[in-house]
C-alpha cells in the first residue's frame, strides 16, 4: 500500500485514533518501519504532543534522504485505552520500533503491549514509575520522578535552606504523585519537615472548587515552600485562584508538567520565587542547544520546548540505530546500545542500565522574572 500526505480517521470500538501518514509510506512484511505515538488529540498534553511530532520531523528531516526510513504517526486522545489500539495499529502497520507516548500512564499501557508484541518502545518523557521496571521492551530519554524527586529536594534544602513545606498534589495524576512522594521522601530524610498534603483532581468539575483553593490553602500554612505537582493545563487556574497577599512570599517548587506558556503568564512577578525542573532549557549556553533551537524556529515559527526537546534527542538516536530489515529483538538489542550527547543531555542506555539512562542531568528553571533568563542550572548527577 503506498499512500501520499493524507490523513486517515480511524475508529475501533469506543477509542478513536488519528493516523497521519507523513511523506511517502510504503507498508510490506520485510520493511520495519519506525512508529510515532504521540496524544495529538488530548486534551491535558495536546500542546506538547505538537511539539513532539514537530520535533520528531526536523530530526527526520536532517537525516540523509537516502538512510530515511519509513515512519507512522498515531495519534491518540491521550487515554490509556486509545494508546494500546494506537500502539497496536502501529505493529500491524509494520512498526519494528516505537517512540512515544508522552505521558506515565499511557507509557505503562503501552509498555505491556510492547512486551507482548516483541516490539520495543522509547519513550521520551514518560518520568513516572512502571514504565521501565521488569521490562526489557521498555525504555526512556528521560530521568525518573524518583531523581528530580531528590534533585529538588536538595535545591530546596541546601540551595534555598527551605525547612518547612506543604505539597499539593494532582491525585488523579500518576506523574504527579509519583512526583510528589519522591520529593517528600527525600526531603524528610534531609531533615526538612512537610506540614500537610494538600490534593486536587485535575480535570474533575465536581472538584473544581476545592482545587481552585488548594494552593491558597498550602500558603496559610507555617511554610516557606510549596510544592506544586501537575500538568500546567490544571495549575494555571489554580495558581491564578490564589491571592497574590497569600502567594507572594512562598517559594513555589514544581516538575516538568509546569513547562507551558499559561505557567509562565501565571507565574510571573506573582511568587517570591518559582523553581520548576525540565528537561531542557532554550537559555543554556550550549551550542548544540543555540543550533537545535535556531533549526526549530526557522522550520516552525515557534520555540521549542521540554517535551520537544526530549522527542528531537529520542528521534536523532532512535533513527541513528534503527534498521528496517530487522525484527523486534534486534531492534531491541541496537537500542541497548545508545549512547547519545544530546540537547536535553547525556543518554546512556547501554547494559546494566536497564531501560533508564544512566544519571541523566537535570535542568533548573525559575518562573517567577519575566525578565530574567528561565536557565538557572544544570544539575550534573554524575558529578554529585
Amino acid at each position: 500500500m503506498v499512500v501520499r500526505a493524507t490523513e486517515t480517521w480511524i475508529r475501533a470500538g469506543k477509542s478513536l485514533a488519528w493516523v497521519l501518514l507523513l511523506g511517502l509510506f510504503s507498508c510490506g512484511q520485510d520493511q520495519g518501519i519506525v512508529g510515532v505515538l504521540l496524544p495529538l488529540q488530548g486534551d491535558a498534553m495536546g500542546e506538547w504532543a505538537l511539539d513532539a511530532e514537530r520535533a520528531f520531523q526536523l530530526a527526520y528531516s536532517e537525516m540523509n534522504e537516502s538512510s530515511r526510513p519509513e515512519h507512522l504517526v498515531v495519534g491518540t486522545d491521550g487515554s490509556p485505552a486509545s494508546t494500546v489500539e494506537g500502539f497496536n495499529l502501529l505493529v500491524a502497520s509494520g512498526a519494528n520500533v516505537v517512540i512515544g507516548p508522552l505521558g506515565t500512564g499511557d507509557a505503562v499501557a503501552a509498555a505491556n503491549v510492547a512486551r507482548r508484541a516483541g516490539v520495543p518502545l522509547v519513550t521520551p518523557a514518560a518520568t513516572g514509575a512502571g514504565v521501565t521496571e521488569g521490562n526489557d521492551w521498555a525504555f526512556r530519554f528521560c530521568y525518573t520522578d524518583v531523581e528530580v524527586g531528590d534533585a529538588l529536594a536538595t535545591f530546596a534544602r541546601k540551595d534555598l535552606g527551605v525547612t518547612r513545606m506543604a505539597v499539593v498534589v494532582d491525585q488523579n495524576l500518576a506523574y504527579a504523585v509519583g512526583l510528589s512522594d519522591a520529593f517528600m521522601r527525600s526531603f524528610t530524610k534531609k531533615r526538612g519537615i512537610v506540614l500537610e498534603e494538600i490534593g486536587f483532581w485535575g480535570g474533575q468539575a465536581a472538584e473544581k472548587e476545592a482545587s481552585l483553593s488548594a494552593l491558597e490553602r498550602a500558603c496559610q500554612l507555617d511554610v516557606e515552600a510549596v510544592l506544586l505537582a501537575g500538568y500546567g493545563v490544571d495549575l494555571v487556574d489554580i495558581v491564578n485562584a490564589t491571592s497574590p497577599e497569600t502567594i507572594g512570599d512562598i517559594i513555589l517548587l514544581g516538575g516538568d508538567g509546569w513547562d507551558s506558556d499559561g505557567m509562565r503568564q501565571a507565574m510571573a512577578d506573582r511568587s517570591h520565587g518559582a523553581y520548576y525542573t525540565s528537561h531542557f532549557s532554550k537559555d543554556e549556553p550550549l551550542a548544540k542547544v543555540t543550533s537545535f533551537v535556531e533549526a526549530f524556529s526557522s522550520r516552525e515559527g515557534s520555540t521549542p520546548g521540554s517535551i520537544g526537546a526530549l522527542t528531537y534527542d529520542t528521534a536523532k538516536a532512535v533513527l541513528a540505530v534503527h534498521d528496517p530489515k530487522a525484527d523486534g529483538l534486534r531492534m531491541r538489542e541496537l537500542i541497548k546500545r545508545i549512547d547519545h550527547d544530546g540537547v536535553t543531555g547525556w543518554v546512556d542506555l547501554r547494559s546494566r542500565h536497564g531501560g533508564d539512562p544512566y544519571e541523566k542531568s537535570i535542568v533548573l528553571e525559575q518562573m517567577h522574572d519575566p525578565n530574567s533568563l528561565r536557565f538557572k542550572k544544570r544539575i550534573n548527577r554524575l558529578a554529585e
